[in-house]
């Protein structure tokens, strides 16, 4: 009786082969994607001799050579030029905002402390997790029979 033709031996390392050969090429990928990105990031922008050099809307910087947001407030419609970025801001100082508000990482706010909250007899606290005029923000800004509401914000009675 002939025996059945014996199959070939597999080679086990093939898999394994295979495996780390599609892990390289993600890896490469990977760095290629990096590489590319950073890269864009880090493009530097062409030289300008003039406005007509920058596009949309840029101005260009002539000590820098540099296509910037502005170099003053002309450039911001409503908002002002922080100079020292060339980038147009809500507000870089407090002169800067309307009225009695007060200028926080570059927005106008009510308050950033309670000597702007003069003007309700009521709310003479500044809240300055939201920069807002408060009757309380805590329980020792009210008298002796009244808590202070964590969500009103204001001195309510014991219960």
């Amino acid at each position: 009786m002939n025996d059945p033709p014996a199959r070939p031996k597999r080679k086990a390392w093939i898999p394994i082969v295979i495996i780390l050969s599609v892990v390289v090429l993600i890896a490469i990928i990977i760095l290629v994607i990096f590489l590319l990105r950073r890269k864009t990031k880090d493009a530097v922008v062409p030289n300008c001799s003039s406005d007509a050099n920058c596009a949309g809307g840029l101005r260009c910087k002539p000590e820098t050579g540099r296509c910037v947001q502005c170099l003053d407030n002309s450039s911001c419609g409503n908002l002002v030029c922080d100079t020292g970025k060339n980038i147009c801001l809500e507000c870089v100082t407090t002169e800067d905002c309307p009225g009695t508000k007060q200028c926080k990482a570059n927005k106008c706010v009510i308050c950033v402390d309670d000597s702007q909250c003069t003007t309700d007899p009521i709310r003479t606290k500044c809240l300055t997790s939201n920069n807002i005029c408060v009757g309380c923000v805590n329980t020792t800004q009210c008298a002796a029979n009244q808590t202070c509401s964590s969500i009103s914000k204001t001195c309510v009675n014991n219960p």
